[in-house]
């Protein structure tokens, strides 16, 4: 058994429960991460556990180990670890030389902009004059990845994953430049191990997401088998409507909306006073009909919607009158000359004073 399982076991058993946070712990898990590193091996939960209590502890903080961990979650990409590891480092850890060197090239990675990533790698890259250049020392990026043992290999496993979500067809020339500049030999291993075929000089990925066949599905209920149900339901609304329509026939409730006009009022009032006495019906009142026949708390509910949404109609055109039809300093309270105002804007000040009033008067007509 390796330094790196002998560690991690009895880690395991020390970070159970509530002694996970123990500060005596960060120890015990720095030289973990350290066997991690030297023998090419990766667990997340001790990773993310040392980052936590470094974030507990700040005179505990250890820079090379952070670092060490964010390059290892990098080499598991397109997995979310090194978006969990990222939100566990304070804000001014960040802005820390070496820490923000590993965080652009994890944005390079995560976009999948291989090309630069490569350059890196091999000393091509030439750093641009702009301010927000991420490299400018692009020396120092390709020295701090080839401290980490596999990281070339498991950016190339990234890459075949991502190609094979992407391609359906990719010549070779072009998957050989993404990986690296890898050789003949090492392209075939690859397209072996992700199930790839090669033909003349285009590889065929197997995608079967985007090779889903069509099936013919055959309804096996027949109309005949909801006929009965369909018919349940449609006795049940007839005995609904008929309920109601006793109910409305016997209270003798009407409701006549506003929109419907002084004629129709007057028309339903001729046939209340047609209709002879001892029947149930209301006998003839004195006072003008109003628009609605029933009970004021009966009645509140729709008169507040309607109220509402009339108001809510004028409210919109006195702020289309307010702000794009007058000058703006007449309504900021700056002195404005009267003589400056234009016909137009007399007229519009008119107009928008009777909406208020108008508002007001019907507010108080229905309430």
């Amino acid at each position: 058994m390796s330094n790196f399982e002998d560690l991690c076991d009895d880690l395991h058993e020390n970070i159970q429960g509530v002694n996970r946070y123990n500060p005596e712990n960060v120890g015990q898990l720095e030289r973990c991460v350290k066997a991690m590193i030297s023998e090419n091996r990766y667990d997340r939960d001790i990773s993310l556990t040392l980052l936590k209590l470094y974030q507990l502890n700040p005179d505990r903080y250890e820079e090379t180990s952070v670092k060490s961990i964010l390059l290892k979650t990098l080499m598991e990409l397109p997995a979310p670890d090194f978006a969990l590891a990222k939100s566990l480092l304070d804000a001014n850890r960040i802005n820390s030389a070496e820490i923000k060197r590993v965080l652009d090239l994890g944005a390079v990675l995560e976009s999948c902009n291989f090309g630069v990533f490569w350059k890196l790698m091999k000393g091509e890259y030439r750093p641009t004059t702009e301010p927000s250049e991420p490299f400018r020392q692009p020396a120092e990026v390709a020295k701090l990845v080839k401290a980490i043992p596999g990281f070339d290999e498991a950016v190339r496993v990234f890459v075949c994953k991502a190609v094979s979500v992407t391609y359906q067809n990719i010549e070779k020339s072009i998957l050989a430049r993404l990986l690296g500049g890898v050789t003949e030999a090492q392209l075939k291993e690859y397209a072996t191990t992700f199930n790839w075929k090669i033909h003349d000089g285009v590889i065929s990925i197997a995608n079967h997401e985007a090779t889903i066949r069509s099936r013919n599905i055959d309804e096996k209920l027949q109309f005949s088998d909801v006929t009965e149900i369909l018919k349940q339901i449609v006795d049940y609304f007839l005995l609904q409507n008929s309920s109601l329509g006793t109910a409305a026939k016997s209270s003798r409730v009407k409701v006549v909306l506003p929109r419907a006009g002084m004629a129709r009022r007057r028309q339903d009032a001729r046939a209340d006073d047609e209709q002879p006495a001892g029947l149930g019906i209301e006998p003839k009142r004195s006072d003008p009909p109003r628009f609605f026949d029933i009970p004021r708390e009966d009645a509140f509910p729709l008169l507040g919607r309607n109220l509402l949404v009339m108001r809510g109609h004028l409210l919109w055109m006195q702020c289309f009158f307010k702000w794009f039809c007058f000058p703006t300093d007449a309504f900021k309270g700056v002195p404005y000359p009267e003589e400056d105002f234009t016909i137009l804007d007399k007229t519009l000040l008119w107009f928008f004073d009777g909406f208020k009033r108008w508002d007001a008067l019907h507010f108080f007509a229905y309430c």
